[in-house]
């Protein structure tokens, strides 16, 4: 039991209630059978259920939550960094320094867009919004 008051099973518990009672192990945490549109947000809660009532430390939340946050976003940085490598190299092939300087600018906006909106996501998750780091339910 958690200082919180919430109990969750060790994970080969909840292993070995999935099988045998032939549901997921998200619909175990609901409580209740799941629909395809209902399934993804309740893994999304159950995992952030789960990260609240751990004893993670703010370095372990921060380093999960920014993980996933690349994940999350790698496609979209990635036709991000080909559309900044073409531009470079049309600036290169045509031997024209607008591109070559714009490529520059166009990776400096991009960087500082991912950091912003990753650590805005992360301190969205691994903070209660006051500021203050969650641990247990409860504000450290």
């Amino acid at each position: 039991m958690t200082r919180a008051g919430t109990y969750l099973p060790p994970a080969e518990a909840l292993l070995a209630m999935s099988e045998l009672f032939g549901v997921s192990i998200n619909e175990l945490l609901s409580g209740k059978r799941l629909s395809e549109a209902e399934y993804k947000e309740a893994a999304e809660e159950n995992l952030k259920q789960t990260v609240k009532t751990s004893s993670f430390t703010l370095k372990d939340r921060t380093d999960f939550y920014k993980n996933k946050w690349l994940k999350e976003h790698r496609t979209i940085m990635i036709l991000i960094g080909i559309g900044i490598v073409g531009v470079l190299l049309v600036g290169i092939i045509l031997k024209n320094a607008w591109f070559v300087g714009t490529a520059f600018i166009l990776l400096l906006l991009a960087h500082a867009w991912r950091n912003n909106t990753m650590m805005a996501y992360v301190e969205d998750n691994a903070f209660d919004g006051s500021g203050k780091y969650k641990s247990f339910g409860k504000n450290l």
